[in-house]
């Protein structure tokens, strides 16, 4: 028998895929060669994907899912213990290209262009939902925009999410361009519902306007939800090698026989 901890711990990451996704205001500090800091700037989806996967591979024990949204919402992985299938369909998004200077136009990942937080939601809770026996279940939502598409609102799915006992942590991510241009023909956050969400279910909000903020916000969760449970484990061994020995044995018993009973040829 072994003996091990592990995590009780359910989760269904929700990215946003929609097309504001591609602003390239998401800013990191890299150090080069020769450990020299600089500062360099990705897309929003970039960022996202970069701080996601940094979060599944610090959770070895937990179980990880996956939802995809833009204008409708696309389960992209379970729950699987198994995270490479995770990490490796998020390396896989990509966002739609409108075309030009000798490119086609590209539908994106989700080919329906919008924002479905609630569908989002809804989605990742009917999955959590199905594992009757987990601890504890938990929805990470990382967003750039407001509620646009689908046929849930946000805030009753998280009221559904509420009764199953599912917790949301939601995160707006990116630079709200208002604070500095005062112009409202910009994409903007819409903090007071990802709140509420996140108040409802027992979850926080988080706004990250950088790489750092993102990585922190993820880093907070990280240290939030963590809880551990034994699991004993059985292991049972079988020697299986007397079966092929036996074979190797006739067969050399056989070979002795035929070399000691077969007529010599003539000289």
């Amino acid at each position: 028998y072994e003996e091990q901890k592990v995590s009780g711990i359910d989760i269904m990451l929700a990215c946003d895929l929609s097309g504001s996704m591609a602003e390239r205001d998401m800013v990191f500090t890299v150090r080069d060669k020769r450990n020299r800091p600089s500062r360099t700037a990705v897309d929003r989806l970039t960022a996202a994907q970069h701080v996601l996967k940094e979060f599944i591979s610090g959770r070895p024990n937990d179980r990880i899912g996956l939802v995809a949204f833009a204008g409708k919402a696309k389960l992209c992985s379970p729950l699987p213990l198994d995270h490479g299938i995770v990490r490796y369909v998020i390396d896989q998004f990509y966002l739609a290209h409108p075309g030009g200077f000798g490119q086609p136009a590209r539908a994106g990942y989700i080919a329906q262009d919008g924002t479905a937080i609630g569908s989002a939601i809804a989605s990742a809770a009917t999955r959590l939902n199905e594992r009757k026996e987990t601890k504890s279940k938990v929805i990470i939502l990382v967003t750039d925009g407001v509620n646009n598409s689908g046929s849930i609102s946000p805030i009753e799915a998280a009221k559904q999410a509420t009764e199953l006992g599912i917790k949301i942590f939601t995160i707006a991510i990116g630079r709200d361009e208002r604070l500095s241009r005062h112009t409202a023909a910009v994409d903007t956050f819409d903090e007071k519902t990802l709140q509420q969400i996140a108040d409802l279910t027992g979850g926080r909000y988080y706004r990250a306007s950088s790489g750092a903020g993102l990585l922190k916000a993820f880093a907070d969760i990280d240290r939030l939800e963590k809880s551990e449970v034994k699991r004993r484990t059985l292991q049972s061994y079988e020697e299986l090698f007397p079966w092929p020995l036996s074979v190797g044995c006739v067969l050399l018993a056989l070979g002795c026989l035929l070399h000691f009973t077969r007529p010599r040829p003539a000289p």
